[in-house]
């Protein structure tokens, strides 16, 4: 992900649904700049997460990102 942009990651997970709530925290990685989860949208069968570079303006992310998720049906 670009400096100062956001970005996608769209997980498969049978049986969710839309509504249902979905809480993710950041678990590691080997990316060393800092990013954030903005967001979790969940809808038939996915899980949406939205992860935004915004706290460095000129560096892109360099590594991957690893989360956690909570599904509450």
């Amino acid at each position: 992900t670009a400096a100062n942009a956001s970005t996608d990651v769209v997980l498969t997970l049978t049986g969710v649904a839309a509504g249902d709530l979905v809480l993710v925290t950041l678990a590691g990685g080997t990316n060393t700049t800092p990013v954030y989860c903005l967001s979790a949208i969940s809808t038939l069968n996915t899980i949406t997460i939205k992860l935004q570079n915004g706290v460095n303006a000129t560096t892109a992310l360099n590594g991957t990102v690893a989360f956690h998720y909570l599904w509450i049906k």
